[in-house]
């Protein structure tokens, strides 16, 4: 599989189809575990509590295959009733708080907040998880529990899900108070900006029954080597639309070779260019590791990388086109003399992956 970053979440064409249905979920549930070959009674995972979240659910079958930075299955979970996936690892799997999102009366959240989102919690209450089962395959996860009240241990609303590729089935039990589900895309790391997808509230003897899907992604390839003749050996690769010119994907590689994948299937511009993370400029604090030039690059046409981190003094000092220079309280070691990018196109990628 093949991975790319969206640049904004709004690229991730969610399709939900809502339905009443007589199914009972952990009827259901065993069903699908019997189809899958699985028991109808263990679990992987031991998800009952109260005011807790789980940031180490590792789904086979993961809602958002393709559309990853880079390859992952992690999602969350909270005893609240609310499903978080992500389209890179989860950094910090710690509890947060309980809070109320927007739509959302209460909801358990990582430090580490999901890019989409789904709910389904009962309108204005506390509530916790009782008898959460997990099952998986290679390709498949089901889960079933209930969502029951936290003060007397009441059953709510009772589910079974089953996560596929690019692909999410839920079924809630009819419900003995009205229940929120809301479906949101977030911007990375926020609770608070985001493009909803679903707002729909269960009223009580519904039985429901959703499914969200995403299309599948083409990939395309682009690979290469660079012959350019320089000393420098770390390079930002550019894909970009002959058409129109839109980036459309950068990485950074060291050496010769580069490979890349994009969803974009017209010609393309391949551009490689010397990494440069920044010009001097006053008080900049200089990360160890980073490329710089000189704050007139066109007149100092150089290349310098940080070896011992600092920040830049308030004037810059001359640089020194062999060994190092001291900038402020940084030390940068020359590298080479800056090279100009070098454009290849147009260039149809090979098709990897469906």
């Amino acid at each position: 599989m093949a991975y790319f970053r969206t640049a904004d979440l709004t690229e991730i064409p969610i399709t939900t189809v809502v339905t009443t249905v007589t199914d009972a979920p952990l009827v259901l549930y065993n069903t699908w575990a019997t189809e899958l070959g699985l028991s109808t009674t263990a679990t992987v995972y031991y998800l009952d509590d109260d005011d807790n979240v789980w940031g180490d659910i590792d789904i086979n079958g993961y809602f958002l295959e393709g559309y990853q930075t880079v390859p992952t299955t992690n999602a969350s979970f909270s005893s609240e009733g609310g499903f978080g996936f992500y389209l890179n690892p989860i950094a910090d799997a710690a509890f947060n708080t309980q809070t109320g999102l927007t739509g959302i009366s209460r909801m358990g959240l990582l430090v580490d907040r999901p890019d989409v989102f789904y709910a389904f919690h009962p309108i204005g209450l506390d509530c916790k998880t009782t008898g959460v089962k997990v099952q998986k395959t290679a390709n498949t996860t089901i889960m079933s529990g209930t969502i029951s009240l936290y003060s007397s241990s009441s059953p709510f609303i009772t589910f079974a899900t089953r996560f596929e590729a690019n692909k999410i089935t839920m079924v809630c039990s009819a419900v003995t108070t009205a229940v929120d589900h809301r479906l949101r895309l977030y911007t990375r790391g926020t609770t608070t900006t985001y493009l909803q997808t679903l707002e729909l509230t269960q009223a009580i003897g519904d039985v429901r029954k959703l499914v969200f899907t995403v299309p599948a992604v083409s990939f395309y390839s682009f690979s290469g080597n660079i012959t350019e003749t320089s000393p420098i050996d770390t390079w930002r690769i550019t894909t970009s639309k002959c058409s129109t010119s839109e980036v459309i994907n950068t990485t950074t590689v060291t050496g010769a070779a580069y490979s890349m994948t994009s969803k974009i299937s017209e010609p393309c511009n391949i551009t490689i260019a010397p990494k440069i993370d920044y010009q001097w400029s006053a008080n900049k604090i200089a990360v160890l590791g980073d490329f710089v030039t000189p704050s007139s690059p066109d007149t100092t046409p150089h290349l310098f990388k940080v070896t011992i981190a600092g920040t830049f003094g308030t004037t810059e000092s001359s640089w020194n086109l062999t060994g190092t220079t001291t900038q402020g309280t940084a030390t940068l070691t020359y590298v080479a003399a800056l090279v100009n990018p070098v454009s290849i196109g147009p260039k149809l990628g090979t098709l990897v992956s469906i």
